[in-house]
């Protein structure tokens, strides 16, 4: 299926990362992905580390470039496949002008987006949660 159009840069270069990226059908990965899934969260859970999945601010001109349909897939696989690990999703999270190039934030935007994970694992911390509980 051909990407959606969009502006012009290392995005449309059909031997780029980006473009390889934006092209792939998660339906064609979906019982890789689950078993991966399963993996990390059985090494977290034997290991006693809480796992908390953030799906990471995207630039605008890379999420006009993905095939919307294949997007929603892979988003609603990530979080079946999670079950109850907290996911917090940031993806339209950043304005374009808070972005250094088209993959990174500028160091005030990286700052919020890590204040924001910070405070979303102190509220999800089920370690914390079930210590508060013990206490009443």
């Amino acid at each position: 299926m051909p990407l959606p159009e969009g502006p012009t840069n290392e995005t449309n270069d059909p031997d780029s990362f980006w473009y390889k990226t934006h092209a792939w059908d998660p339906a064609n990965s979906e019982e890789l992905i689950k078993k991966q899934f399963q993996r990390l969260i059985a090494f977290t859970n034997d290991a006693g580390t809480e796992l908390y999945v953030v799906n990471l601010p995207e630039n605008e001109l890379n999420r006009m470039r993905y095939n919307p349909e294949y997007y929603q897939r892979y988003r609603d696989l990530v979080k079946d496949s999670l079950g109850d690990v907290p996911f917090l999703d940031l993806r339209e999270s950043i304005k374009p002008e808070d972005f250094f190039d088209v993959g990174h934030l500028t160091l005030p935007a990286a700052i919020r987006t890590t204040n924001r994970v910070i405070e979303f694992i102190k509220t999800h911390n089920r370690r914390n949660t079930a210590s508060e509980d013990m206490e009443n």
